[in-house]
């Protein structure tokens, strides 16, 4: 039996995403992809890159939404293709994709109806799996009702009057339920606009090619059916006997070709079979995947005939090692599913993960450094919001009416599938999993140089002393005091560039307005968990509900794969009160992904459209044509929004805020140092600038259109703002990028500006007009909290 386990990766709590990993020496195998799981994985040190398949639950995006990402970073490890299971039209989610995943190629095996009933046949199949799928929908009164897509997205026009329908995908000839997807060759090319040539002009490169997404898909009904997945691991070989090959006068190769399971003959003649001199082989283990997200799925699921052969007693009753249960608490506790988890037999392992589980902080590393900072200055760098820590082992009482061996998912718990002699629970990882604050300050005061610093540091701030204990909210933290009427709260969700890491989220950022409203420039994904752990879950909720828009700057993965998450929640909140439909600000790529993702969801409110969109080409300076909610931008005191291109890829764009106060604020997107956003942003109180590379690296920021570190601090020097807040760091700056060096080789005018106004952004860090000189000031300790870091590159 070869060596092989399985992996809780996430637990359903403390802000992570549902997953179990399957891993064998040569490949792995992902059940269950939510949103955060490429960040999840960064911070267990796991990795990507041998992923063989995932295997999707259901199309909803909270098991679906880590897929686009996490085939981005599987691509760039030189994976050329990710086979991908899944429900009925998965084939048309990776579809909706091609706007912004181009370089990866799947193979999507589709389950249906005729796939799944009678279970003798696995959706997917390779020497180290077999997996058979449990195909369970929702009734068709109980499913959502269907909205055509120019109803759901009204505010804008559907694409071009015949225009050609899209393929989804090749069907392999040998399998109606299996295609071939490469987005690289999905649709035909024609050249950028004449307005993106200009821009591009200014970097001295030529105009990149821009795709055609006008080619619709073929349409699909909104999908009610969830999978569970039964699977079998491959048999262990029999054992060869040579004393019995030696009595049969079969020597040297020949032996050799018998445990192959070729017939042979000996010297004299006589053929001999390999049953002769091998031992039958061992059946190998079987573990179940059990999806279940409510009530409405519970009774077919457990009277569905595939799972009958697995009861005790049944024909492979004996082969059961491990259920792993993803199902909701309202579905587990009833007596109804405990029934059903005892028709198996009693030795199996059940583990269960659902919002019950015990809560747990999954992303430590980012927690320890919003600690770090918090001793600096608690306005700027607020404590995280974190679940309470699991004081109990997780395990399910028998007396509760569960089986024997029944206990909670926890982070990183292993159930060892073989070899026979190892085979049980492996609790070895989950001392990794364990977050201490007291141990995070024990290593901030084992540095007298550092403590000398920060107390100097908060002396003239005239903050308090250095605390030496701190006590963590696991609620909603106290509400965020009113703003005067001139200013402006920045909150930092997410700084990173590109892909999630431990310490730095993708790019997004919230700003309030004086009377509290807020908007957000850029959702990547994990933008909503970054917003619980900064307010609270509570918290998040209502800033969610309050959102008046969404800018996204361009299409690029890492700026809005956030925006399904919040449409969910903003969904939910629709259930108890009426809100409007939440303006999204793009470029038009963006709309067919949220368009054609959305026919496969539900994508309405009470038969609403759940967002709106505009193209970010209406809020250009000079343009005719005024978007309708401009005039509910005058209602919370803005008085101007306008875009202005940049440079980077086809229709990106930056923003521009004005406040009938007299701020402006300026949101540059990706970008390299551009003229038409200095123009627009001319004497901004704030720019928020990109500055995803080091000084050093000039030539690889014009490659790949960023800008350097100093090409910012140029740009905000050029465009006269109060401030520059410098943000979307490449993640090879884990926790602080190269700061020492960021006013090397500049004029005398840029060196002054730095200690004045330039700020370094952190997750979940907050900026108000007021704390901008503030903010400013804590660039020199910066340098000593994360000496050992700068310079270097983490893990």
């Amino acid at each position: 039996m070869v060596v092989c386990y399985m992996q809780v990766v996430g637990s359903c709590t403390g802000g992570g995403t549902c997953g179990v990993m399957v891993f064998f020496d040569q490949r792995r195998y992902l059940f269950g992809i939510g949103e955060g799981m490429q960040r999840t994985f960064a911070e267990w040190r796991l990795h990507l890159s041998r992923v063989a398949a995932v295997f999707l639950p259901q199309l909803a995006w909270s098991a679906v939404g880590g897929l686009p990402g996490a085939s981005l970073t599987v691509a760039e490890s030189g994976v050329t293709n990710l086979s991908v299971v899944g429900p009925a039209h998965t084939s048309n989610f990776i579809a909706a994709l091609r706007s912004f995943v181009l370089r990866p190629a799947f193979t999507v095996y589709e389950c249906t109806g005729d796939s799944v009933q009678c279970g003798d046949d696995p959706i997917y199949e390779d020497e180290l799996i077999r997996v058979f799928a449990v195909s369970v929908s929702l009734p068709h009164q109980c499913a959502p009702a269907q909205q055509q897509p120019a109803e759901a997205f009204a505010t804008t026009p559907p694409p071009s009057p015949g225009a050609d329908s899209c393929p989804v995908g090749n069907p392999i000839v040998q399998d109606k339920n299996k295609f071939f997807m490469n987005l690289a060759d999905f649709l035909p090319r024609k050249m950028a606009s004449k307005a993106d040539c200009e821009v591009q002009q200014q970097s001295a490169e030529p105009c990149v090619p821009e795709v055609n997404y006008r080619r619709v898909l073929p349409p699909a009904e909104t999908s009610t059916e969830v999978l569970s997945y039964i699977c079998h691991l491959p048999d262990t070989p029999g054992k060869f006997d040579p004393a019995k090959a030696k009595a049969l006068g079969i020597f040297g190769s020949n032996c050799g070709k018998l445990v192959k399971g070729e017939t042979v003959a000996n010297s004299r003649g006589v053929v001999v079979h390999p049953h002769e001199c091998v031992s039958p082989p061992v059946p190998g283990p079987v573990f179940i995947i059990v999806n279940c997200p409510d009530q409405s799925y519970a009774t077919d699921l457990l009277a569905h005939p595939n799972f009958a052969p697995y009861y005790a007693e049944a024909q492979h009753a004996a082969l059961l090692e491990c259920i792993v249960h993803f199902t909701s608490p309202d579905v587990v506790n009833t007596p109804q599913y405990k029934q059903w988890m005892n028709m198996f037999k009693p030795t199996v392992q059940h583990i269960i993960a659902n919002a019950n589980s015990p809560s747990e902080v999954v992303f430590r590393s980012s927690a320890t450094l919003q600690l770090k900072l918090n001793l600096l200055h608690p306005t700027l760098f607020p404590l995280p919001v974190l679940p309470a820590t699991a004081a109990d082992s997780g395990v399910y009482a028998p007396a509760q009416g569960f089986p024997p061996h029944t206990r909670c998912a926890r982070n990183l718990l292993k159930y060892v599938l073989g070899p026979p002699r190892n085979v049980g629970l492996d609790e070895s990882d989950l001392a990794t999993t364990k977050f201490s604050v007291s141990d995070t300050l024990c290593e901030v005061f084992e540095k007298p140089d550092l403590v000398e610093c920060l107390s100097e540091f908060r002396a003239s701030m005239q903050l308090p002393p250095l605390p030496t204990s701190l006590s963590l909210c696991t609620d909603s933290p106290q509400p965020c005091p009113t703003l005067p009427n001139d200013s402006f709260r920045v909150t930092m969700v997410g700084t990173g560039a590109a892909l999630p890491s431990k310490y730095r989220n993708v790019s997004s950022t919230l700003v309030n307005l004086p009377c509290g409203a807020p908007f957000m420039c850029d959702c990547g994904e994990g933008t909503f968990g970054q917003l619980c752990r900064t307010f609270g879950e509570a918290g998040a909720v209502k800033l969610v509900s309050d959102l008046i828009f969404v800018f996204v700057s361009h299409i690029h993965a890492d700026h809005h794969l956030g925006l399904h998450r919040i449409f969910e929640v903003r969904r939910q909140c629709c259930m108890s009160a009426t809100l409007p439909p939440l303006v999204v600000v793009g470029p038009r790529q963006l709309w067919f992904w949220l368009q054609e993702f959305g026919e496969l969801v539900d994508a309405t409110c009470r038969g609403s459209p759940i967002f709106t969109f505009t193209d970010s080409k209406c809020l250009l300076k000079g343009t005719a044509e005024m978007p309708p909610f401009k005039a509910c931008l005058a209602n919370v005191g803005v008085t101007e929004m306008t875009t202005a291109r940049v440079i980077h890829c086809p229709n990106a764009f930056g923003v521009v805020v004005t406040h009938k106060s007299g701020w402006k604020l300026v949101y540059s997107g990706d970008t390299r140092p551009c003229d038409a956003l200095i123009e627009a942003g001319q004497g901004a109180t704030l720019l928020i600038h990109e500055a995803t590379l080091e000084n050093s690296m000039l030539l690889e920021a014009q490659a790949k259109k960023h800008s350097t570190t100093n090409e910012a601090i140029e740009a905000a020097h050029k465009m006269a703002v109060d401030s520059v807040l410098l943000t979307h760091f490449s993640q090879r700056y884990p926790k602080v990028p190269l700061l020492e060096h960021c006013v090397q080789d500049q004029s005398e005018d840029i060196a002054e500006v730095l200690p004045k106004c330039t700020l370094v952004a952190f997750d979940q860090m907050v900026v108000t007009r007021e704390l901008i000189p503030v903010a400013a000031a804590v660039v020199t300790p910066l340098r000593m909290l994360f000496k050992e870091e700068l310079g270097g590159e983490d893990e």
